[in-house]
């Protein structure tokens, strides 16, 4: 009996730690950290290759990277006792959905929804969020399955924000905005949402509704990369100084990357540091080859130049 309790317990310690990774994987998602949502669901998969729920997000988060092969290599391994799951579903209608065939894609979507009844709020989610993050996505579809999870959790305001995405997406803004202000609503730290208004109002040139939702954002969770590199943006040009702080903020907050080097490059030559502006255009040089971005020369020349001045 003893026995019995310990293997029972530990099976339900095992579960409860991946199932605690997986939201890991989740959050550094949705921060835009892909990098690390990679890692974290490779080691996931390494230690429980049926995962579905897994073998999905990894799929969304190559996507998200432009790693299309990289996506297609990997499915290709799915184990196949995943393939009797409903995430399998998930997986394959993200990556046709990629590929831009949308009825295919489609297809493996409502086979998801059939096999669980239409009764599991979360996959209706990442069904719909699949589309939205996709260039290639039904909008509409999206918010039918959104409106449908609603129904069956009226008080989850992550959906709300998904739904305001959505509407994004269709250039609809009162209906985004309902959505986003819905979301805080329910939970005022709902951090996505002040984001989103923040881009909202952003595509409508509205500097001080803007910036102010980037900051809430901030404020709901400072670790919230992608708010400090849109605060970044806006100062830029208008307030270098300000806009480093705000750099410096991001690169603590998010994934390396190679954008990352030609912004601080460039925030270097802004800020009138021009040695280290100098001295980070020649690393990227060397690094990228052919492949460098024809502007850092021009940078190059002008830090000489000023240096001069």
């Amino acid at each position: 009996m003893k026995i019995l309790s310990t293997l029972i317990f530990s099976i339900l310690l095992s579960t409860q730690m991946h199932a605690q990774t997986l939201d890991k994987s989740r959050e550094e998602f949705y921060y835009q950290r892909y990098q690390s949502a990679e890692v974290t669901l490779h080691n996931i998969l390494k230690i429980d290759p049926n995962n579905a729920e897994a073998w999905a997000m990894l799929m969304r988060t190559y996507i998200q990277e432009g790693k299309n092969k990289e996506a297609s290599d990997s499915f290709s391994l799915i184990p196949e006792p995943v393939k009797q799951q409903p995430y399998f579903h998930i997986a394959a209608g993200a990556l046709l959905l990629s590929d831009n065939n949308a009825a295919a894609s489609k297809g493996h979507f409502e086979q998801a929804i059939e096999i669980t009844k239409s009764k599991n709020i979360a996959l209706l989610a990442d069904i719909a969020e699949i589309n939205i993050e996709s260039q290639n996505g039904d909008y509409i579809y999206a918010i039918a399955l959104l409106d449908k999870a609603i129904k069956k959790n009226k008080k989850n305001s992550s959906l709300y924000s998904a739904k305001g995405r959505a509407y994004r997406k269709l250039h609809n803004g009162t209906e985004a905005y309902k959505a986003f202000m819905r979301s805080i609503e329910i939970n005022r730290h709902e951090t996505i949402a002040y984001y989103e208004l923040g881009k909202l109002f952003l595509s409508q040139k509205n500097k001080e509704l803007y910036t102010e939702y980037f900051t809430k954002a901030i404020e709901s969770d400072p670790g919230f990369g992608p708010a400090y590199y849109a605060l970044y943006n806006h100062f830029l040009y208008s307030d270098p100084s300000k806009a480093r702080d705000f750099f410096l903020q991001y690169l603590s907050n998010s994934d390396r990357s190679l954008q990352q080097a030609y912004s601080y490059t460039d925030l270097l030559y802004l800020t009138n540091n021009y040695d280290s502006a100098i001295l980070r255009a020649q690393q990227l040089i060397r690094d990228e080859g052919d492949k460098l971005q024809p502007r850092i020369y021009k940078l190059i020349s002008y830090s000489y130049q000023e240096k001069k001045d």
